[in-house]
């Protein structure tokens, strides 16, 4: 079977799509790769394929093996802008906004 190599970018996931690879594999994220790399591995196909196609379920994601991943670097740059050395300030609505 030809299919296109899925692109993961693990630094794009939302706590969302974190929230749904432990539901579906019934483990906490800090088990999931030391339990099962494979079941990891196709939950993150799953949550990255999905985005584009919303009807991909994590059954397909397991028909995917190594040869179908490409695992994305970080940006150094958009670390760097996220380094977490940006002060934010509390604001009484509730809000943040880097100080300046």
């Amino acid at each position: 079977m030809s299919r296109e190599k899925v692109r993961i970018d693990q630094a794009s996931l939302t706590f969302g799509d974190l929230a749904d690879i432990e539901d579906v594999l019934g483990l906490a994220l800090s088990d999931v790769f030391e339990k099962s790399q494979s079941k990891g591995m196709a939950a993150l196909v799953w949550v990255t394929v999905r985005r584009t196609d919303p009807t991909f379920t994590y059954e397909q994601a397991l028909q995917y093996g190594p040869g179908d991943v490409e695992n994305v670097e970080p940006d150094p740059e958009a670390q760097r802008a996220n380094d977490g050395a940006t002060q934010l300030r509390s604001l009484a609505s509730g809000d943040s906004t880097p100080v300046t």
